[in-house]
């Protein structure tokens, strides 16, 4: 039982469910952010609006990744809560179980 909750834990992929580790993503998304920015900014030509790119479509794509990245943290939210949910009934029954062979035992 162990090892199959284990192929379960690998199979998933949520980067944190906690409040108190910060998911990498972010991280990531800001340095390949500076990156794009950075050679954007050595290799423009004239041809090329800096101003327009920054503030129209920069926020815009950014915004769209913050969405998709907040619909994944919920998602894995709920599956966490979901599976918590699953064991806590699991125990309960297994409790009423228990304390039902205690009372027909006593009979």
């Amino acid at each position: 039982q162990q090892q199959q909750q284990q192929q379960q834990q690998q199979r998933t992929m949520v980067l944190t469910t906690t409040g108190t580790q910060p998911a990498p993503f972010i991280d990531s998304l800001y340095s390949c952010f500076a990156y794009l920015l950075g050679m954007l900014a050595t290799r423009s030509s004239t041809n090329v609006n800096i101003l327009e790119l920054l503030l129209l479509h920069f926020p815009h794509i950014l915004a769209q990744n913050l969405r998709i990245y907040r619909e994944m943290k919920k998602g894995a939210l709920e599956k966490k809560r979901r599976r918590v949910v699953a064991e806590r009934e699991k125990w309960n029954r297994k409790k009423r179980t228990q304390e039902s062979n205690n009372e027909t035992s006593k009979n």
